[in-house]
């Protein structure tokens, strides 16, 4: 049985009426239907312990005489190919000084799950001979605990745990040892949601954050209550006409920053196309 809906708290309260139906409460649950449990936050401590163990420095900068080094991560239901294809317009203006380093997501999705969380035009244009990723799941869960749904990529905000953040962290750290140092990181859609998390838990890592169309997944909100220090200077683009990541949410992401900057431009729930953002003043 599928779980009630869980209103999304920054919808404003007549679209939310109009998606619950006229009349209709929209904070109570139907009999039918099993009570949704209550969100699930990130334990801080345990998440930094799965990018402590690094023998690459703790710290930003360039390799020597090198570029700008930006890592860059994925959405959901995408990877790395995809991600470098997104970003041809930022990668066209900063070419002369920034490298852009994209890397998969650690769980590999099946046909069925591409089917849930992929963009049917992404699918289409790129087909499904290439492997897909993801960083982790948004769950609704029962409040027993006996049920849960797979939530699909619009409905991320009805999420009351999240699985698999773990072992993308323990990807990351790997990453960074490996490719690492970087001076920023950069992510589209579930790839800015971890993007911003990871320089939440580890802000010496990066001296700029660029999310496209990010959000705070609502188990992480911990993470950047409990993140002590300044966090790194935040890029936030968004597209007017996002019908999967409100500019609410957006905005709530950027309120977490203590430095951060709102980029709109005419579009929906992808990268900004070539000349309609100038990244290059900001990098």
């Amino acid at each position: 049985a599928e779980l009630t809906t869980h209103r999304d708290p920054l919808l404003p309260e007549e679209r939310r009426r109009k998606k619950l139906g006229k009349g209709r409460p929209s904070d109570q649950h139907s009999s039918s239907h099993p009570k949704i449990a209550k969100v699930e936050l990130l334990d801080v401590k345990t998440l930094k312990r799965h990018l402590a163990p690094s023998d690459a420095s703790d710290s930003t900068g360039r390799r020597s005489g090198g570029k700008l080094r930006v890592l860059c991560l994925h959405g959901t239901a995408s990877n790395k190919k995809i991600m470098q294809f997104s970003l041809r317009s930022i990668m066209s203006q900063t070419k002369d000084y920034v490298e852009f380093v994209a890397v998969d997501a650690p769980i590999r999705l099946n046909d069925l799950q591409t089917d849930l969380w992929g963009d049917p035009e992404i699918l289409r244009f790129f087909g499904k001979n290439l492997s897909y990723f993801l960083w982790y799941k948004h769950e609704m869960r029962s409040s027993d605990h006996k049920r849960s749904v797979n939530l699909p990529t619009a409905q991320w905000y009805k999420g009351t745990h999240v699985v698999g953040l773990e072992n993308s962290l323990k990807a990351l750290a790997a990453v960074y040892r490996e490719q690492g140092p970087f001076d920023g990181v950069l992510g589209f859609s579930q790839g800015a949601a971890m993007a911003t998390l990871l320089a939440a838990l580890k802000p010496s890592w990066f001296r700029f954050v660029i999310s496209l169309a990010g959000f705070v997944s609502p188990p992480a909100e911990s993470i950047f209550d409990e993140s002590s220090g300044k966090l790194p200077p935040l890029l936030h683009v968004h597209g007017e006409g996002d019908a999967t990541v409100s500019l609410a949410h957006g905005k709530h992401l950027c309120s977490k920053f203590q430095e951060a900057r709102v980029v709109t431009f005419r579009g929906g729930h992808r990268p900004p196309a070539k000349g309609q953002v100038k990244y290059d003043r900001f990098v």
